[in-house]
């Protein structure tokens, strides 16, 4: 809908994701816990994230780079996807 208040929860709400990137991988973690900021405990929750979850999130993160001028949004995905290519990742 383009309303502020809505672009400034979005931004909100990366500020608080933002640090589920600070892996060694540089993949998110799957589970963030938006109330302590920090991963999941369980051991379930501790591993880290996919492919998957790492590639749905760069649209988002990098219309919000751009739209916020905060590089640091579209850097935190771009590493996410800079550690898919060296993985080796290949096709579909």
């Amino acid at each position: 809908t383009g309303g502020p208040i809505f672009f400034q929860r979005a931004r909100e709400l990366a500020e608080q994701l933002l640090p589920a990137f600070d892996t060694p991988s540089k993949l998110p973690w799957p589970y963030w816990n938006l109330y302590k900021g920090s991963r999941g405990n369980s051991p379930s929750q501790a591993q880290p994230g996919s492919i998957a979850d790492a590639g749905t999130l760069q649209l988002e993160w990098r219309y919000l780079g751009n739209a916020t001028g905060n590089p640091r949004f579209s850097k935190a995905v771009d590493s996410a996807f800079d550690a898919i290519q060296a993985a080796g990742v290949r096709g579909i």
